[in-house]
């Protein structure tokens, strides 16, 4: 089965989507080497999906510790991570908890042993604040970005003033799940993309819709404020035996009703530090 698919977002940018499983990773290529953000949920080879694309050296970068996004990971030597999230990745390594999630995602859809990449023991450099990917003529910075988890992480494509979120901020942050900062908290990390924002005129999420204005940013801290005065629509919310509550009523297709780009899905005991 062929797990991938991929578009080109503009010159240098691949957008890697996983088939099954919905979510995105980006392929970014400079004239000497070439950067993938994320490595999905394991299913598939992406690492021979990837190399099917270019013929560049590449590192990987994780944005943050996630089963989604670091299943892929164990096919690599190595791999960076910011330090806060190295707890969260080898909790979530494992085929126990890949299953689990598969099945709440897929319900009744079940793979292939042999699909599954396994688990094993990699090589994870430290990712952090300020940390410089030179490409060749492209410039990945790191930027920390802690809330849906203490080590999420973006990147800033700073030549083409693109902001990669990774799950740090996108049209439905989880923040309601145990390794979650307060809403409080994590409006500072929001309140410091919002400062960055003259650097960046676009940005690429994870989930949803791979390309979206800087003005999803502005829309995520307004519903964090929204959520600490009490101004929200409150959906009640499952998702693998959590309940949360969804900030602002959505649309048919998952967007928010009002027409704005940023959601939060949150629990009401962990609003203020």
């Amino acid at each position: 089965m062929n797990y991938y698919r991929s578009h080109e977002v503009e010159e240098g940018i691949t957008c890697i989507k996983s088939v099954l499983t919905g979510e995105f990773m980006y392929l970014v290529e400079g004239k000497d080497r070439a950067i993938l953000i994320d490595t999905g949920m394991g299913l598939g080879n992406v690492k021979e999906y990837v190399e099917g694309l270019t013929d560049l050296p590449y590192d990987v970068v994780l944005s943050h510790g996630h089963i989604d996004h670091i299943g892929g990971a164990f096919l690599y030597r190595s791999v960076y991570i910011n330090p806060g999230d190295i707890s969260l990745f080898k909790e979530h390594g494992n085929k126990e908890l890949r299953e689990e999630s598969l099945k709440n995602i897929l319900k009744e859809h079940s793979m292939p042993e042999d699909d599954y990449v396994p688990v094993r023991d990699i090589e994870l450099l430290p990712l952090e604040n300020g940390y410089l990917f030179n490409l060749g003529g492209l410039t990945i910075e790191v930027i920390e970005a802690p809330g849906h988890t203490p080590g999420s992480v973006c990147f800033l494509l700073r030549e083409r003033r693109i902001l990669f979120t990774g799950d740090a901020c996108n049209s439905f942050t989880f923040l309601f799940l145990d390794e979650s900062l307060p809403i409080q908290e994590y409006q500072k990390t929001v309140g410091m993309l919002l400062d960055m924002e003259g650097r960046y005129a676009r940005i690429l999420l994870s989930h949803g819709i791979p390309v979206v204005p800087a003005s999803i940013i502005q829309d995520v801290y307004d519903c964090c404020t929204d959520i600490m005065k009490g101004n929200v629509d409150d959906v009640p919310y499952s998702f693998m035996g959590r309940k949360a509550y969804i900030a602002k009523r959505q649309d048919p297709r998952g967007g928010r009703a009002d027409g704005k780009l940023g959601n939060i899905v949150y629990r009401k005991d962990n609003i203020y530090s």
